[in-house]
C-alpha cells in the first residue's frame, strides 16, 4: 500500500484537481493514513465484504426494505472503511446515532471505546483508498471518464490533504 499510494498520489500531478494550498499536505495525509491502516490491521475485527462506495446515492428504499446497489468497488477489507455516510455527516446528533448503530454489531469483538478508536482510524484510510481509486480512474485515456470522476478526486484528495494538516 505505501508504494501504491506514493506512486499514484504525486502532488505535482494532483494540482489540477486540488486547491493549491492543499497540495503540499498530501504526502503528510498519505503518511497519516498509512499509520491509521497499521492501527486497523492490529485490531480485533475480521476483514469482511465491504461495498467500497457505500453512500446515500447507492441506497434505495423499496417498500419497507433498503437495497444497496453499485457494487463495482466491492472488496474484502476492514469493515469500518465502508460507512462513508457517517464520515460525512455534519450534524453531531445524527452522526452519533449512525455511528452507534453501525458499531453495535461489532461489540462482540471489542468494547465500544476500542471500536470508536478504530472507527476514527478508518476515516483517513478511507480517504486514502478513495483518493487512490479516483486518481487511478481519472488516468483513463477516455477524457469523458476523467471529466465525470474528477470531482471525486477533488473531494477525496482534499480530505486526505486536510488529514495531513491536522
Amino acid at each position: 500500500l505505501p508504494e501504491l499510494a506514493r506512486g499514484i498520489l504525486v502532488p505535482a500531478e494532483l494540482r489540477r484537481w486540488v486547491p493549491e494550498g492543499a497540495v503540499d499536505a498530501i504526502p503528510r495525509g498519505v503518511e497519516a493514513a498509512l499509520d491509521s491502516a497499521a492501527v486497523l490491521r492490529t485490531g480485533p475485527l475480521p476483514e469482511t465484504l465491504i461495498h467500497g462506495d457505500l453512500n446515500w446515492s447507492n441506497v434505495a428504499r423499496h417498500g419497507d426494505r433498503f437495497v444497496v446497489f453499485d457494487w463495482t468497488d466491492a472488496a474484502v477489507s476492514h469493515p469500518f472503511l465502508d460507512p462513508l455516510g457517517i464520515f460525512d455527516e455534519t450534524r453531531p446528533e445524527v452522526r452519533e446515532l449512525l455511528l452507534s448503530a453501525y458499531l453495535s454489531p461489532w461489540l462482540e469483538f471489542a468494547p465500544i471505546e476500542q471500536l470508536r478508536t478504530l472507527f476514527a482510524a478508518a476515516e483517513p484510510v478511507a480517504a486514502l483508498f478513495h483518493s487512490i481509486s479516483y486518481v487511478s480512474l481519472c488516468r483513463s485515456p477516455d477524457p469523458a471518464i476523467a471529466k465525470d470522476l474528477s470531482g471525486g478526486v477533488t473531494t477525496w484528495v482534499t480530505k486526505l490533504a486536510a488529514i495531513g494538516t491536522a
